[in-house]
């Protein structure tokens, strides 16, 4: 079964406002940490999967190889994640996150918060 592209459309239309207003929260906290959006969103996904492998980033996302590999080489570059091999399949590399990787992920979630607060207050 196809899905018509019109409904497609109308799905990215309802959910896309939610998408831009995480982006607008976190954007100045990300760039404040150095983190890229993809950075971010591999970090996200090592901490909710401890043991995320990249090939798997890869296929959630549908991005480039190169745009994945980088991301993680970035966070194990700057000591927010860590690379291991899989204990079941040596051929398979796992990204888990460290206490730093977990410490910034969570000041960018609570800035947004706070700024998703204040406009709740205004």
């Amino acid at each position: 079964m196809q899905v018509k592209l019109t409904k497609c459309e109308q799905l990215l239309r309802a959910i896309a406002p939610s998408g831009n207003l995480f982006l607008l929260l976190t954007l100045q906290e990300l760039r404040r940490q150095g983190l890229t959006f993809i950075a971010f969103y591999v970090l996200q996904r090592t901490i909710e999967y401890s043991g995320t492998s990249a090939s798997a980033l890869r296929q959630e996302t549908g991005l480039a190889d190169y745009e994945i590999s980088r991301a993680c080489k970035f966070l194990v570059g700057s000591g927010l994640a860590v690379m291991t091999r899989d204990e079941k399949d040596k051929r398979v590399r796992l990204l888990r996150p460290t206490r730093l990787g977990i410490k910034i992920h969570d000041q960018v979630v609570s800035a947004a918060a706070k700024k998703l607060q204040k406009g709740f207050s205004i």
